[in-house]
């Protein structure tokens, strides 16, 4: 019912709406046909992040300077809550998942917290309880590092996928990769496929609107030292390359079967 802090020696991070293996860009399912998702994978590129962070942990152990403080969802502002109140949006085809991984207490023995095993299968003992990140209107984590592809949205980004039926068990997750779920187009797209989520026209008034935003977006990270300067050309192209595939109709629209 309460967060747990790090210790003042120590910071976590979490970067938001990241997936555990980056897709190619413009978006492809994943490269295994034994292992496939029924949405193109999550092609957020989260390395420039990753590289401030390690530019000031450097600067921490050598010169003693204060990383930038911890960013990570939080039960205190709901941003870390249950599935039913993570405000999952309306997506034709893509439900929130209902059974997020469930993980149990192990007793090893009692001798365990010295590190040796006297149970062993372990004894399992109840579940503890699953909490996932809220999102916001468009689908996006709201805590953590939101890079500015997530804080200036062209799609839904996710940490999981569901399979695909050509591999069985549809209804559940597939293991390590994330989806990519493009924003309609336009409103009479969303109005069609019955999509909750706020059209790219509604959001942008012009290309120029969207870069606009996705600068502004990076340089608030750079002054929190959470990109390096360095890094947002490069952020704002890739930025650049999305919109106007984007807007020229290359998304994906509904689950593969």
């Amino acid at each position: 019912t309460r967060d747990v802090e790090p210790p003042p020696t120590s910071r976590l991070y979490f970067i938001a709406s990241a997936p555990h293996i980056v897709g190619a860009f413009p978006p492809a399912p994943f490269g295994d046909a034994d292992f496939v998702g029924q949405a193109d994978m999550n092609p957020l590129v989260y390395t420039p992040a990753i590289r401030a962070l390690f530019r000031a942990l450097d600067a921490w152990v050598t010169d003693g300077r204060e990383p930038p403080p911890s960013r990570y969802p939080r039960l205190s502002d709901g941003t870390l809550t249950t599935v039913e109140a993570s405000g999952w949006p309306t997506i034709p085809g893509f439900p929130r998942p209902t059974a997020p991984m469930t993980t149990y207490r192990l007793d090893f023995g009692p001798e365990w917290p010295t590190g040796v095993v006297s149970i062993e299968p372990p004894r399992i003992g109840t579940a503890f309880v699953s909490l996932v990140p809220a999102v916001d209107e468009a689908g996006n984590s709201r805590a953590g590092i939101r890079l500015p592809e997530i804080a200036v949205p062209l799609a839904t980004h996710t940490g999981w996928n569901y399979r695909r039926p050509t591999i069985g068990a549809p209804d559940r997750l597939a293991s390590e990769i994330g989806s990519y779920l493009p924003l309609p187009r336009t409103r009479a797209d969303r109005e069609r496929a019955g999509d909750s989520r706020r059209s790219i026209e509604e959001r942008y008034a012009s290309r120029e609107d969207y870069l606009g935003r996705i600068a502004l977006a990076a340089v608030a990270l750079e002054d929190e030292g959470l990109l390096l300067a360095e890094d947002v050309p490069g952020v704002i192209r890739r930025a650049a390359a999305h919109y106007d595939w984007a807007v020229k109709g290359g998304a994906f629209s509904g689950p593969r079967r």
